[in-house]
């Protein structure tokens, strides 16, 4: 149940699905994107994924909030020409009445990093590693994407809720930043640096908010991960009678 369509062709028929069209194919306006207005953090684990950026990408700083099974990307910055000292005092002003349990970045990113640190930020670098040698950066970001982004079979519903007031201007209107970039992202394929295999990475459009946010799910402790992915597995098995049959999942 927790595998893509082409994983399963892979684990079938040992066929290779060469990644084409848009990364987040599993995306819904009309179910991940919904009023955060009133939504409240505390209580909750909150963590702040940033993707630096100046005058050719935007500076993105998410606050991503877990509770039980959703993951709630409810308020961030997103803007061009931040300095370091700039964000420093805008995510002070941003998130100081917010709790946060820890700061994730891009560790190539590490001027920025130690200067944030300067400031008062404990942000730590994420290392673009994968879970398997056998696939890239992009592509194991893809995955967990689709892991925390697609429709769960228990509920019907996405764990991962985007607020909708994350606006800004955009050639003169305005627009939702984190739809622009989600629904524009798509596969290019590239030749290894030999020049004999070919490789699936995103593409060139603004992807500053999706960086950031997988700089959080990536750092996130795997304890968190297999709840989000899993759900609550005694509390269904504990609301289904007790003659059906479960498999190692809790469904029946």
């Amino acid at each position: 149940r927790l595998l893509s369509q082409e994983e399963l062709e892979v684990r079938r028929h040992g066929r290779f699905v060469r990644k084409v069209g848009l990364v987040c194919p599993w995306w819904r306006r009309d179910i991940h994107i919904q009023d955060l207005s009133n939504f409240v953090p505390k209580g909750k684990t909150v963590r702040v994924g940033i993707d630096f950026g100046f005058t050719s990408s935007f500076t993105a700083a998410l606050a991503v909030a877990f509770h039980e099974e959703t993951i709630y990307l409810f308020d961030g910055i997103y803007k061009k020409g931040l300095t370091t000292s700039m964000l420093a005092n805008e995510l002070k002003q941003k998130f100081q009445d917010i709790y946060i349990t820890s700061w994730r970045g891009d560790s190539a990113q590490a001027e920025d990093i130690a200067e944030l640190k300067r400031y008062g930020i404990p942000i730590e670098g994420v290392k673009k590693e994968t879970g398997s040698t056998k696939e890239n950066w992009d592509e194991y970001r893809a995955k967990l994407l689709q892991q925390f982004g697609q429709i769960s079979h228990a509920t019907g519903k996405p764990r991962l809720v985007i607020a909708s007031h994350l606006i800004h201007e955009d050639g003169g209107r305005m627009v939702h930043w984190f739809i622009q970039e989600i629904e524009n992202l798509r596969w290019k394929t590239v030749r290894t640096p030999d020049g004999d295999k070919i490789r699936s990475e995103w593409g060139d459009t603004q992807k500053d908010a999706l960086d950031a946010l997988t700089y959080v799910l990536t750092s996130m402790p795997k304890q968190i991960e297999d709840e989000v992915k899993f759900g609550n597995i005694a509390k269904k098995m504990a609301e289904v009678p007790e003659e059906k049959l479960f498999d190692e999942s809790g469904w029946y």
